[in-house]
């Protein structure tokens, strides 16, 4: 196995906590000029630790690269940091490729970059962090799930983009990224019922009903579907428990960003 610096070993243990990352959330992450990091990235793959998938969008539009790491790097990280495999995210299939999802799964990204980072900043515990694309299970047995998987009535289940444990509360998080509202107040409908089921708090063996964030790509939709649910009588009985934003929001002040339809905001613990 081969000698690193600090910057690579941070890189991994990054890769590690996130599963994808491209070049401008390692930015976001260590502060560091695009160059070095480019320059530390194509040394760790060099060496094996990591990889990277490139997407072309349209012909005038490049994606960015997304890194992500290998089992050798995963082993560097198992020898070299105090961790447990389990909270080490490694893509099931060796080279993964992302494309439906790609600026979806970039977006939820940044999302869990800015609650780790603020949580970080409160001394706050973040006891679990999953995303809808973390899995278990087996693909062979047939048994290949998300993380996030949340039962509801009679066999039927939903998946959250992401679920994330504090000392102090269970979030269930949404990245919005189109501009579906119809879709959207269903799916937000589907939190309404787990939680009225009970079936979140069971999940992951917390007491207290969950609070779902709800984070938005375009301003203009988010204030689509808050109208929508405003008006909505049903909504009412469980609105204390939702929280909306903005992914610029989140960006600019996470501590600030998320507010309930009543305006009321979330002190995230």
């Amino acid at each position: 196995m081969e000698l690193i610096n600090n910057m690579q070993a941070d890189i991994l243990e990054q890769l590690g906590r996130f599963g994808f990352l491209a070049v401008s959330q390692f930015r976001m992450l260590t502060g560091k000029s695009v160059g070095y990091i480019r320059e530390m990235l194509g040394s760790l793959k060099r060496k094996g630790y990591i990889n990277s998938y490139r997407i072309e969008v349209s012909y005038k539009v490049r994606a960015e690269n997304i890194y992500f790491l290998t089992p050798q790097g995963k082993e560097f990280l198992l020898s070299h940091k105090n961790v447990f495999a389990d909270d080490i995210k490694l893509p099931l299939a060796k080279n993964p490729v992302v494309t439906k999802d790609y600026w979806h799964r970039l977006s939820f990204i940044t999302l869990h970059i800015h609650l780790y980072k603020y949580l970080l900043e409160c001394n706050a515990p973040l006891i679990a962090f999953y995303a809808y694309f973390d899995k278990v299970g087996n693909v062979k047995a047939g048994t290949l799930t998300a993380k996030t998987k949340i039962p509801l009535a009679k066999g039927v289940s939903y998946i959250p983009d992401g679920v994330m444990i504090t000392g102090e509360r269970l979030y269930l998080l949404e990245m919005y990224c189109d501009k579906d509202t119809k879709r959207i107040i269903n799916q937000l409908a589907l939190h309404a019922q787990a939680i009225t089921l009970a079936t979140p708090a069971k999940t992951f063996d917390v007491q207290d009903d969950p609070l779902v964030l709800s984070v938005f790509a375009h301003a203009s939709i988010k204030q689509a579907v808050i109208k929508r649910l405003t008006q909505n009588e049903g909504f009412a009985a469980v609105s204390s428990l939702y929280f909306f934003a903005t992914l610029e929001d989140v960006t600019n002040d996470i501590a600030t960003a998320f507010t309930t339809i009543q305006n009321t905001q979330l002190l995230i613990r």
